[in-house]
């Protein structure tokens, strides 16, 4: 039996393989540069696991509808924009080493692909901006709403979403390390304000504990390995 897929299925397919390809081998880098183990190896663990959080990313119905309209190459290019400036600016005014810096600069152009885009036709919510953001973080079913849409529809895919994010703020952040989880939370805080008062996009405080739980694993698995496996003299 013949699968098709749709012209935004195949766009998004390319695009989200490609940045997590990107991804994974700079991240094999840096845990090659850290550790005795080649990061050859790393690679070869990594493709299989930047492939399923690919995966899990894109299985969001938002993502998909989007990849298909007409404002896919705009927003292409801008986000292609956004990822030059994070690098530029991490490397310059922050002194992050470059190919730290991409990690960064990828995983928050993976963020921002998923999560800030409005969405044409998305719901509104019949309430002033204001009392959505309001609504937002103090309404009692915004903090569990996966209870009604599934785990696997939003929890999942904002879980895989943040492990690369935190992983690129705790290596990024070296002298600042115990701030990383806050950065990450910030990120996350700033994302669904945005949502509520920009974007056509329906935020939800639920989303802040499962993006810093992402970003949080990502940062653990960093520390782990380099405390477990030796360091690169």
């Amino acid at each position: 039996m013949t699968v098709a897929f749709s012209s935004a299925e195949l766009a998004l397919g390319w695009g989200a393989g490609l940045l997590s390809l990107l991804y994974a081998v700079l991240a094999a880098r840096e845990l090659g540069s850290r550790t005795r183990v080649g990061w050859v190896w790393w690679l070869g663990l990594m493709l299989p696991v930047s492939g399923a959080a690919a995966y899990l990313v894109t299985r969001r119905p938002g993502t998909v509808s989007f990849a298909g309209d007409e404002r896919a190459p705009w927003v292409t290019a801008g986000l292609m924009a956004l990822g030059g400036l994070v690098w530029a600016l991490a490397v310059w005014a922050g002194r992050v080493p470059k190919r730290t810096a991409g990690l960064l600069a990828l995983a928050l152009v993976a963020v921002a692909a998923v999560t800030w885009i409005p969405l044409q036709g998305g719901p509104r919510w019949a309430t002033p901006e204001g009392a959505r953001w309001v609504e937002c973080f103090t309404a009692r079913y915004r903090w569990d709403v996966y209870s009604t849409f599934g785990s696997d529809f939003d929890a999942l895919p904002n879980l895989a979403l943040y492990v690369p994010v935190g992983a690129a703020i705790i290596w990024a952040w070296r002298r600042w390390r115990a701030l990383a989880p806050l950065g990450a939370m910030g990120l996350s805080f700033a994302t669904e304000s945005y949502q509520a008062l920009v974007t056509d996009r329906e935020c939800a405080a639920s989303d802040v504990l499962v993006n810093l739980n992402g970003a949080l694993l990502g940062m653990v698995l960093v520390v782990t390995l380099e405390v477990v496996l030796p360091a690169r003299k």
